[in-house]
Order: C-alpha cells, then sequence, then structure tokens
C-alpha cells in the first residue's frame, strides 16, 4: 500500500519535495514492495527525532542520497550509484530471492532499469564498460510533475507518478524472472545435447542463452529442436545460414520426426 502525508511523523518514508525524478519515483516503488506499506511525506527540512526505522531517502546527506559526504559509490562498470541504485543494492536481493536465478534476475533488472535511471540522474556524464540500455523512462516519470498552468499539487502528481513506475517495475522484474528460467531450461539442454542437436522438451525462448552460455558444448550446437507455444508441432531449425549448406528451418507433427530431420541434416 502507498500512501502520501504532510506530517513527517506520520511517515515511515521520508524524501525531498519540489520537482521528482524518476530515481525517487523508482525507489519509493521498490521501497513498497519491501516495507509492505509505505506511507511517504516529501518535505524540504529533515525533522530532528525521527525514528531510527524511517527510510529516508534522496534527500540531505543521508545514506540513501545522491550527495554522500565520503563520496558515490561507484559500481564495477564506472557507473555511480544514485538513490535508486543504493536502494536497489541494498533490498533488491530480498525482493527476487524466490526466483529462480536471484543473482542473475538481480542484476538484469540493474542492467535494464535501475542503471538507466541513475544515470539520468547522475547527468549523463559518466563513461562505463558497457552502456547501459536506452530508455525513454525517465522522461515519462519527469512528465509526470505538474506543468506551469496546472492546478495540481506536486505530491498529487509524485503519486500517480509512483503508481505508472510501479506497473513498469513489475514488468521488468517479470521479464526477468521469465528470463532466468528460460536459462535455466536452455542450459540443462545444451548439457544434454548431442551430435550438434540440442532438444528442448518444453518451449522456452533459446537463442540468447544458447549464444551467451558458457558451457563449451554451446559451441557445438548447430541444430535446436523446439515445441510450438501452443506444443501442437515440433520446429526444427538450424542456428546459422553458413551451417551445412544454407538455413534450416522445419516444422513437424512430433518429436520423433523432427529428430530424424535433424540427424538427416547432421549427415549430410
Amino acid at each position: 500500500m502507498f500512501a502520501m502525508t504532510n506530517v513527517t511523523m506520520r511517515a515511515n518514508a521520508i524524501t525531498h519535495n519540489g520537482r521528482f525524478h524518476a530515481n525517487d519515483v523508482l525507489t519509493t516503488v521498490i521501497l513498497e514492495k519491501v516495507l509492505g506499506s509505505i506511507v511517504v511525506c516529501r518535505t524540504a527540512v529533515l525533522p530532528k527525532g525521527l525514528d531510527p526505522k524511517v527510510m529516508i531517502y534522496d534527500i540531505g546527506f543521508t545514506k540513501y542520497a545522491y550527495h554522500q559526504r565520503d563520496g558515490k559509490q561507484v559500481r564495477e562498470n564506472g557507473m555511480p550509484y544514485a538513490t535508486c541504485g543504493l536502494i536497489w543494492k541494498k533490498y533488491g536481493p530480498q525482493l527476487v530471492a524466490d526466483t529462480e536465478n536471484p543473482e542473475w534476475v538481480w542484476k538484469y533488472v540493474d542492467e535494464d532499469l535501475i542503471q538507466i535511471v541513475d544515470r539520468e540522474d547522475e547527468g549523463n556524464l559518466f563513461k562505463t564498460d558497457y552502456p547501459p540500455r536506452t530508455t525513454s523512462f525517465s522522461q515519462l516519470i519527469s512528465d509526470f510533475n505538474p506543468k506551469w498552468d496546472s492546478l495540481e499539487s506536486e505530491d498529487e502528481a509524485f503519486t500517480k507518478a509512483v503508481a505508472f513506475a510501479e506497473i513498469v517495475f513489475n514488468n521488468v522484474l517479470a521479464k526477468a524472472v521469465s528470463k532466468a528460467k528460460s536459462k535455466v531450461i536452455v542450459e540443462e539442454a545444451i548439457e544434454k545435447s548431442e551430435d550438434h542437436i540440442m532438444i528442448l522438451e518444453q518451449y522456452a525462448p533459446w537463442k540468447e542463452f544458447l549464444k551467451t552460455s558458457a558451457n563449451k558444448k554451446a559451441e557445438e550446437v548447430q541444430l535446436v529442436i523446439y515445441p510450438s507455444k501452443g506444443g501442437k508441432r515440433w520446429n526444427c531449425v538450424s542456428i546459422s545460414e553458413d551451417f551445412m549448406g544454407g538455413a534450416f528451418n522445419r516444422q513437424t507433427e512430433t518429436l520423433e520426426h523432427a529428430k530424424n530431420l535433424a540427424k538427416i541434416r547432421v549427415t549430410k
């Protein structure tokens, strides 16, 4: 549950007021998932005597703020952490702990969404070992701020932005979890592959993980057999147009027929 308050002592999370950005909005979404229920107060000044349990972010020189008295924390690829990145680094692992591959899912969300938000918040000036994926997410969040001729309050606009950001975050996380499951299925199929043929017993996206697998057997795979999404037909495809006379793509009714097609192809 997410709610707003103007009274700091009623809040369990406090951030800055005024114009908001993807950084503080997405951080709010993540904290809502961590805390279960979040009441946010947006203020210009941190009051004294706050309960230590109150989450303070993106304001002042606090633990989860853009500014750090002892300097910014930086990722291995050179990208500094903004508030969103710091929160994801701290609490992201527990949010993905029950997924197929928690470390992989956490990293995927960090690279696909969190680093983009951090980069925008840091001013997009930092060189990294790889370019984070581009997105218009930060601009979309920024556009929720009240226009100069709007009567809407900043807190009302912030609430709308959080609701929108939660949808985006949920989609990115669900995508990462789904891809992690595919990765496990494909890696198992790679390990079982024989005679240049990999067989997927169930449908799963395979091209990305076959290409990036660290298993040496992946380099030997030239034909992939897998069921259609509906499971009614079987596909037998080559992964390279240069393999044994050109591209090969056939669809058949049974797995056994697909296996026979593949065996004939690799023995030509």
